[in-house]
């Protein structure tokens, strides 16, 4: 909230003279103007809006139809060994951090199901999934030449009487800050006439993740240096060698939703945005194909990473509200963990409901945390083309909105406008809203918003409550403008029917992959809500001195009840949290999530690299007792160390260690198996390719091979029945290099030891 509050003057002369020129401000369909009604009582919502529809793939055929065939997107712990990859056929094509973990985009060009079965046994690799195809939501336009000083809003425009949004302009103005709105979409015409303010232009941004004046992604980044650079889309705005035209080439869809959001208004030009106070980052992450203009799911959802880096790198405090008219029908983990990841950062997404005309789920729209928007007719009635369902917030204006539009004829003469209906149209008027809302209150958060939104949107066609076809209704944007007003003027808390606060679950151990899921009372599972990898509290960055290890977050849950459950890989459970409930308005609970017994697998360097520089790049895997099966492998930086269950069959299992690059790699190396707190050692930094470019600090144990201090020699077997049994709690020092009869091993070999259950 201000410290100093400002009293609002509730006129814009400049607007009333444009009413008086022949703009009625009260809409004649209802006759409402702009008065203050009562907030609705929203109940909070303790069901899941609708269980996620993940993509599973059956064949390579279905895989060709439904993905962007050959990527996948696999997310990792931190120091995840690529060459995992590169070893089934997999090339890294583009990565992003976040969430305590790596998203990796993989490239491979056939037998791509077998190679995703591959990776979700791996360890280390939290989920795998193909790349879905994302596509704008808007149906056939019909362009308008814009050759006469008409101003549409006092004609065709029928979406600023039907939201009240002239009201709101002639009532109250705009606040005193100029916040920023984002779009993802297929990029905007940045210097068409109604997005120039004066001096200044509204776009300020104006990102791609695809080559100037091409279809053609980006270069791909260099992945063989260590560490390597996360990628960085082209701003067109900062390069005077590129167009304005090349940016928003094809079919104009993004600098149509961009006019309804931020186009200036009350200059004669054609149109009026929702909020013309604001400036717009845009990202281009859809491109036209021969089967319509779609984008890549990671194009699409790095947009939502490359803004929370935007954010941090320009110290922006405030909620940036993100226009999204895109989607399609599979859920996807990457796509639920990036609006996680920007709900945490300040981002919130608004999303299209999709135009199949039916009651249908769609993604981004449906997943928790985004404000869903269908589309409704000049009527106030949902448009025939709006999909509908449980998970809609509200509804907008969609059918026959006139905008901002270019293509890709357009020329230094492209100042073009144009009709298009669908939910893609009805969305950014929401997003505009949003902007709208900032500029008078810029510490609004996103759980707020949504609330503001909902309790002061209108009953349309004979509704008294949520309706699936409505959700809370059509939007007010005066009563929802005055609402915000009031509370800043009387120093009132903005209302919340969600939880925004973090769920702060807690664990023994850094490195543990963390799923949280809706379910009912009695834990039965029925939603995924997200994922995230344990390590240092949020607190550390924050508090200078405070080091809380073991910690995993989710943020903006919809209220109801949850567990989380912790795993290694696939099928290898570790614990779990009992069942919690979260409430709106409250607090956001602590849970403590309980680990079985486990069993930890460590590697450490020896002082021989110490004496002669070498190191060994280990790779841990472990056996089952029956059937001498892989259970699982790791392959960390260098030296690992692999957590797992306590075995819970008597019986013997293998250990089996070797070099990550398969070859006799000069290097030793230390083995410590233990039930307790894995061995600490010396602290060294390592140059891991020779050129200077340092990892984090790796364990040496105290002795050598030759002279194994606090330990024994390993006999280095090189087959599961020659195997060595090992005791818990001791030092075991092997070598992958030398003759063998001093002991020494192929890396690709290795060395087995048994580890016997009671």
């Amino acid at each position: 909230m201000y410290r100093s509050i400002r009293k609002y003057s509730f006129a814009l002369a400049s607007l009333l003279a444009l009413a008086a020129g022949g703009c009625s401000t009260t809409n004649p369909r209802d006759g409402q103007g702009a008065d203050t009604l009562p907030a609705k009582d929203i109940p909070a919502i303790s069901a899941p809006v609708v269980k996620y529809n993940f993509y599973e793939p059956k064949s390579e055929e279905g895989l060709k139809r439904d993905t962007n065939y050959g990527y996948l997107i696999a997310k990792t712990t931190p120091k995840f060994k690529t060459a995992s990859f590169e070893k089934m056929g997999l090339k890294i094509k583009s990565a992003l951090s976040a969430n305590g973990g790596v998203y990796y985009r993989l490239y491979k060009e056939d037998n791509v199901l077998g190679a995703l079965k591959s990776l979700k046994t791996m360890s280390g690799v939290m989920y795998a999934e193909p790349e879905l195809i994302r596509r704008y939501r808007a149906l056939p336009i019909e362009p308008i030449v814009y050759d006469f000083p008409d101003k549409y809003v006092l004609s065709e425009q029928y979406g600023v009487y039907a939201t009240k949004a002239i009201d709101a302009w002639t009532t109250y103005g705009f606040g005193p800050r100029r916040p920023y709105v984002a779009s993802v979409d297929s990029g905007v015409r940045f210097n068409h006439e109604d997005f120039q303010d004066g001096e200044r232009g509204v776009v300020k941004h104006a990102f791609s993740w695809f080559a100037p004046g091409s279809n053609s992604l980006l270069a791909d980044v260099d992945f063989d240096s260590f560490p390597f650079e996360s990628p960085k889309p082209f701003d067109y705005t900062t390069h005077p060698t590129v167009t304005s035209t090349d940016y928003a080439a094809g079919g104009g869809h993004g600098t149509h939703t961009a006019g309804t959001m931020a186009a200036v208004g009350n200059n004669g030009k054609g149109v009026a945005g929702m909020c013309w106070n604001v400036d717009l980052i845009s990202y281009k992450g859809l491109i036209n194909t021969s089967s319509g203009t779609t984008g890549d799911m990671f194009t699409v959802y790095a947009s939502l990473w490359h803004l929370v880096q935007w954010k941090e790198e320009n110290k922006y405090a405030s909620v940036i509200p993100v226009n999204m008219s895109l989607g399609g029908y599979w859920a996807s983990s990457f796509e639920v963990d990036m609006i996680e990841y920007a709900l945490q950062n300040g981002v919130m997404v608004i999303a299209a409901s999709g135009n199949d005309s039916q009651r249908l789920t769609c993604y981004p729209a449906a997943y928790a945390g985004v404000l869903a928007v269908g589309a409704t007719d000049g009527g106030d009635k949902r448009a025939l083309f709006s999909n509908w369902g449980p998970y809609i917030s509200v509804v907008a204006p969609g059918q026959g909105i006139i905008s901002t539009y270019t293509n890709s004829a357009s020329t230094a003469s492209g100042n073009l406008y144009g009709s298009m209906s669908g939910t893609s149209m009805a969305a950014p008027h929401v997003t505009g809203l949003i902007g709208y809302m900032l500029t008078f209150n810029p510490d609004l958060k996103p759980d707020q918003i949504k609330t503001y939104i909902e309790q002061n949107a209108d009953y349309v066609d004979g509704k008294t409550d949520f309706s699936d076809e409505y959700g809370w209704g059509r939007i007010n944007v005066a009563k929802t403008i005055g609402a915000v007003i009031n509370d800043v003027n009387n120093n009132s808390a903005p209302p919340s029917s969600y939880v925004y606060s973090p769920v702060k679950i807690k664990l023994d151990f850094n490195g543990i992959n963390v799923y949280l899921y809706q379910c009912d009372q009695q834990g039965k599972i029925v939603n995924y809500a997200g994922s995230a990898i344990s390590g240092n509290s949020l607190t550390t960055w924050k508090e200078e001195g405070v080091v809380e290890i073991g910690v995993a977050y989710f943020n903006l849950l919809r209220p109801g009840y949850y567990i989380a459950h912790a795993w290694l890989g696939d099928g290898i459970g570790v614990g779990g949290t009992d069942v919690f409930e979260v409430k709106a308005g409250q607090t956001a609970p602590e849970m403590v999530l309980s680990i079985k017994e486990a069993l930890a697998i460590q590697t450490l360097g020896t002082q021989d690299y110490k004496l002669d520089g070498n190191f060994c790049d280990t790779v841990i895997w472990f056996y089952d007792s029956e059937t001498g099966q892989e259970i699982v492998r790791f392959d960390n930086v260098l030296y690992d160390t692999l957590k797992i269950p306590m075995p819970a069959g008597p019986g013997p299992y293998w250990i089996r260690i070797t070099d990550a690059d398969d070859d006799d790699y000069p290097g030793e190396y230390a083995l410590y198996v233990t039930k307790g707190e894995t061995r600490d050692g010396e602290l060294v930094l390592i140059d891991y390719d020779g050129t200077g470019a340092w990892i984090d600090p790796t364990l040496l144990a105290p002795g050598t091979f030759a002279n194994p201090a606090g330990g024994q020699k390993s006999q280095q077997a090189q087959s599961r029945p020659n195997a060595q049994e090992i005791a818990l709690d001791t030092l075991y020092y092997g070598r992958l290099n030398g003759s063998p009869g001093d002991g020494g091993t192929s890396g690709a070999t290795g060395h087995y030891y048994k580890f016997v259950v009671e």
